[in-house]
């Protein structure tokens, strides 16, 4: 801990040098900040001055919106400092801004038997109308792609089912009642997912997508998500 070097006025309108704190107060000091820090790092949707320095930065600030936008009707809103979508079918929430080499990390919560993602370099803000993304799949373990899977997926102009081109099938990541943590780093056509600590699919990509928007989907059921940050690897 730091000196405090703040004196104080007497009455004569000289200043006397505060007393150096004992080695008992240092050490309570010590203990104190050592909480402070500790209570500051749990808290949700920030980064860590470790993960600033670093290039890390908060997605969503835990109370609004900001920063996103909302293609489809999902009901995408913030409860508790999680964003959270429960009903309204196949909705997605957007950043406003692009990205094309980066590192995501997100925590999601979802419900027994729903489907959602994320999505990686969406090509435009109106995907449902069309378009092609990377998608980290978030399903049960009956899905043709379960939770960490990871496909290219190429979206149809009106109506009928989504086409997939590079993809990867994880299997026995099955679900969970706890919040579990994405980490995915896209690096050119390389995209590796990392589920609670364990990388679990790597895709290489012979036609990669260059760049686009990061996305939350939701499909089916209940989904909720926080710590959204992203670290930008190229500029």
């Amino acid at each position: 801990m730091r000196e405090d070097r703040i004196t104080a006025p007497t009455s004569r309108g000289t200043r006397r040098r505060r007393a150096k704190p004992s080695v008992l107060a240092l050490a309570a000091c010590a203990v104190v900040a050592a909480t402070t820090g500790a209570a500051w790092s749990q808290r949700h949707n920030t980064v860590s001055f470790e993960e600033g320095e670093a290039g890390w930065y908060p997605l969503f600030d835990g109370r609004g919106l900001d920063g996103f936008v909302i293609a489809g009707d999902g009901s995408w809103r913030v409860e508790n400092g999680e964003i959270v979508a429960d009903s309204g079918g196949i909705a997605l929430l957007l950043t406003d801004e692009t990205f094309s080499d980066f590192e995501l990390r997100v925590d999601f919560l979802a419900a027994p038997g729903a489907n959602s993602g994320v999505f990686l370099r969406v090509s435009t803000q109106n995907p449902l109308a069309g378009g092609s993304a990377y998608e980290v799949n978030i399903a049960p373990p009956d899905n043709a792609f379960p939770t960490g899977s990871i496909m290219h997926v190429v979206m149809p102009v009106g109506s009928g089912a989504p086409k997939f081109a590079a993809s990867q099938k994880v299997e026995g990541a099955g679900e969970s009642e706890d919040w579990r943590t994405f980490h995915v780093v896209a690096n050119g056509g390389r995209i590796t997912v990392t589920l609670d600590g364990e990388k679990i699919v790597e895709l290489d990509d012979p036609e990669p997508l260059a760049e686009g928007y990061i996305g939350l989907q939701h499909n089916q059921g209940r989904v909720a998500f926080r710590n959204v940050k992203a670290r930008r690897l190229r500029l």
